[in-house]
């Protein structure tokens, strides 16, 4: 698993954040971080992030015309976001890394010091997961394509459940949940 280099978490800290989509469908989540990392893919390199999912909620949402009524992901399954830097969506990389860091950990543009944001960056994608087990919401809507006019991506907003240490991120609320996923998992490997 690899740490974010120095120089893209400062460029992602300057950056304006904004939004995009891989892999999680259209819904309101509340979904556990699991983890974070900056590693090379096929489509190069990547800022990839993991998690399960607490609680999904069914939203319709319209794709210009088109009504869409697709099921959201299922609670207790996985899903990413990838956040690719080297294909298509690297334009809006930067920012769609700083929207994840800002939701997850409850910093509002224009008032977190850029040097906070690379700062946590690291830690984000250290290899100890220091944000394994805690909550954040995504809420997601559709998004289309500047240069493909009529095709739609899933847009995602991220907000803060409660911010490092408090409430359902406290480390006593962090280590209960991570315990109960890992029974549920084991659970099903026996079954």
């Amino acid at each position: 698993m690899g740490q974010m280099p120095q120089q893209v978490r400062d460029r992602i800290a300057k950056a304006k954040a904004s939004s995009g989509g891989n892999n999680i469908r259209y819904g309101e989540y509340v979904l556990m971080y699991w983890k974070s990392s900056y590693d090379k893919m096929n489509s190069g390199w990547c800022h990839i992030n993991e998690f399960v999912v607490v609680s999904a909620t069914k939203i319709t949402v319209m794709e210009g015309e088109k009504k869409v009524d697709a099921e959201p992901n299922q609670v207790g399954t996985q899903c990413s976001y990838v956040i690719n830097y080297d294909g298509k969506g690297k334009l809006s990389a930067d920012g769609n890394s700083k929207a994840l860091v800002l939701g997850l950990f409850g910093f509002k543009e224009g008032e977190v010091a850029d040097e906070k944001v690379s700062e946590t960056l690291a830690d984000l994608t250290a290899d100890n997961q220091p944000a394994k087990g805690m909550l954040i919401k995504c809420s997601t809507y559709p998004k289309e394509v500047r240069s493909r006019p009529g095709n739609y991506i899933t847009g995602i907003k991220w907000e803060c459940v409660a911010t490092p240490g408090q409430g359902e991120n406290a480390p006593e609320a962090i280590q209960a949940r991570l315990a109960q996923y890992a029974a549920m998992q084991a659970q099903q490997k026996a079954a």
